[in-house]
């Protein structure tokens, strides 16, 4: 390795170290700026658990953002704004695209 490379990696290398000592230092002995006042004492406020939504012997009772019943309303295909919605159109390419095994070694 040439001395001017070996150089500088060594300068880089001894730049991470230096700086990674300094972040390790400093997070040590850092101290917070939140001054917490002494005379409020935090307590704990007791919780209790949530209930369940339904009952083990009728069953569970779905949310009201879930439909009543699972039947397709098809109303909304005679909608006028249903059919005013283009068509698809399938696209006509005239020679096949890609390759036709994508697998294979080329």
């Amino acid at each position: 390795m040439d001395p001017r490379r070996q150089k500088i990696y060594i300068i880089v290398i001894v730049t991470c170290v230096v700086l990674s000592i300094v972040v390790i230092v400093w997070s040590k002995y850092s101290t917070p700026s939140v001054n917490v006042p002494s005379n409020q004492v935090i307590t704990a406020r007791p919780t209790t658990a949530a209930s369940a939504s339904g009952d083990y012997a009728t069953g569970f009772k779905a949310p009201s953002v879930f439909p009543i019943t699972d039947k397709f309303n098809t109303d909304v295909l005679t909608t006028p704004t249903f059919q005013s919605l283009q068509t698809y159109t399938p696209i006509g390419v005239v020679t096949e695209l890609g390759r036709p095994d994508p697998f294979n070694k080329y």
